[in-house]
């Protein structure tokens, strides 16, 4: 790397958790989602089958698919600034109704071995 480096082939010797204080991780994770949420299960016959996949995987992740780090908006909704205290009020009210709904039904299932 230093001779390299010495003939300008690489402009500057840069190391990693060293002379960089930044993360690649979220891009990471994205791309793990990526090929492990989507890509991984579809035929991909062609090199335009990939990109539509994963053109199509982007949009969802931007517009559709609501991200548990943004509090349940998507990346869209965030940087548009169109999610706001209603949503969020909203989305916890319907959590709880959800919870709630769950809870009743599971307690009405019976196996018919349990005294009711």
């Amino acid at each position: 790397m230093n001779e390299l480096v010495n003939k300008n082939v690489i402009p500057k010797l840069t190391i990693a958790q060293i002379d960089v204080d930044y993360s690649n991780s979220m891009i990471e994770a994205l791309f793990y989602r990526l090929k492990n949420a989507h890509l991984y299960m579809q035929k991909l016959s062609s090199l335009h089958k990939l990109k539509t996949e994963t053109d199509f995987y982007f949009m969802q992740s931007n517009e559709v698919i609501p991200h548990s780090s943004l509090g349940g908006a998507t990346p869209i909704e965030i940087f548009i600034g169109s999610w706001t205290k209603a949503n969020i009020d909203k989305l916890a009210s319907d959590c709880l109704k959800a919870r709630s709904a769950r809870m009743a039904w599971n307690l009405d299932q019976s196996c018919g071995a349990c005294p009711s």
